[in-house]
């Protein structure tokens, strides 16, 4: 996952010239939330009861990263 993290990152700020890339993340979701911090994502807040899981149908709080 981190080599397809690296390559969206970087065809997004350096091919289509993006200052910005919003990140929601599901709270319960440790190993995204790694991987957020690990390219640089800046953790923003949180927003509860924010989403629905298609699979599972719970509603989930998510973490906001930029």
């Amino acid at each position: 996952m981190s080599e397809a993290i690296e390559v969206v990152l970087e065809f997004a700020f350096k091919k289509l010239k993006l200052r910005r890339i919003n990140w929601p993340i599901f709270v319960e979701n440790g190993a995204s939330n790694h991987l957020a911090v690990k390219f640089g994502a800046v953790l923003e807040g949180k927003k509860r009861k924010m989403c629905r899981a298609k699979s599972t149908g719970k509603i989930h709080d998510e973490n906001f990263y930029g």
